[in-house]
């Protein structure tokens, strides 16, 4: 059962690969015990008598608030999440050899500590909305993990620079993200008041690395598999807008763009396809709510960049 904060962090989760402690608000990363009972194994026999040991293959989702040190608004984002929102994204154009690879995770709560072998950036979801903070959801899957007490010693000291414990954060604010050119969007006047950049209440993006397991025997542990290949990515998003006035010539067909689309200035979208659906609100003054729909389909096997915040 996931666990997730009512105010504050559950917990730091330490990703190997990048060396460094993640503040997060939400838990629910799952390791199973990696035994099964099979069916009654013959005629007559009234409860199981029979279990066998199965891989042990950890897998969940972790929410990490995107943050910064100090208390000005517009001074970036910091750089260990600079460093994990590009990690989560491998391969790339400039780097098509490496792999969304967290390495071994650590996952520190009051009550328990997991560690997830051979980790790797299953999926990635950003979500915000107006006058609120923006949300990750990071999915991890491992080859192996395990559960263990939590002990005080396993924690870095406090005030330690590794965690940077001796500096506050501040969440990034909607606001603060940055929204790039979308082509075409001028053609459909109310929707962002003629402009070619949308303006968003609230926005969704999800990018789905799907990494294949490879359950092939592992000789250096029997009940892990033995890695992961990579899957076909997927790429989502969606941005809703709300505009004064009601929205004349809708577009009723997908509209392609050929470039770079800035997603909140967090990922660049290489090419895809973006389509809209519009409902007037009348009133005293009439307002137009639009669903911005964004697939990304690049030309090439590599359909996402960092953005102009990374």
């Amino acid at each position: 059962m996931p666990i997730t904060a009512l105010t504050g962090w559950v917990g730091l989760a330490y990703l190997g690969a990048l060396n460094n402690y993640y503040r997060f608000t939400s838990d629910g990363v799952n390791i199973p015990l990696g035994i099964e009972v099979p069916e009654d194994v013959h005629l007559g026999q009234r409860v199981p008598g029979l279990y066998r040991y199965t891989v042990v293959q950890p897998e969940g989702d972790l929410g990490i608030p995107l943050i910064a040190y100090g208390y000005t608004p517009q001074t970036g984002l910091d750089p260990t999440m600079q460093s994990l929102l590009r990690l989560a994204i491998l391969p790339t154009a400039a780097l098509p050899d490496d792999l969304p690879e967290l390495g071994e995770v650590h996952i520190y709560r009051g009550d328990v500590d997991k560690m997830i072998e051979g980790a790797v950036v299953n999926r990635i979801e950003i979500s915000a909305q107006a006058n609120s903070r923006v949300d990750l959801s990071v999915g991890i899957r491992g080859i192996w993990g395990e559960k263990n007490a939590m002990l005080a010693t396993a924690l870095p000291v406090p005030g330690s620079t590794t965690a940077n414990f001796n500096d506050k954060v501040r969440a990034i604010h909607f606001n603060e993200l940055e929204w790039g050119t979308l082509p075409g969007l001028t053609m459909w006047s109310g929707i962002s008041g003629s402009s070619s950049i949308p303006v968003p209440r609230n926005c969704r993006l999800s990018i789905d690395n799907n990494m294949i397991p490879d359950d092939s025997w592992n000789p250096t542990n029997p009940r892990a598999i033995r890695g992961f290949a990579l899957g076909n990515q997927r790429i989502e998003g969606s941005i809703t807008v709300v505009g004064f006035g009601a929205v004349s010539g809708e577009p009723t067909v997908i509209t392609p763009w050929n470039e770079s689309y800035d997603f909140g200035g967090i990922y660049l979208l290489d090419n895809g396809i973006w389509s809209a659906s519009t409902v007037n609100v009348p009133g005293p003054s009439e307002i137009s709510v639009t669903e911005l729909t964004l697939t990304g389909m690049s030309a090439t096997k590599f359909g996402i960049a960092p953005g102009s915040l990374l």
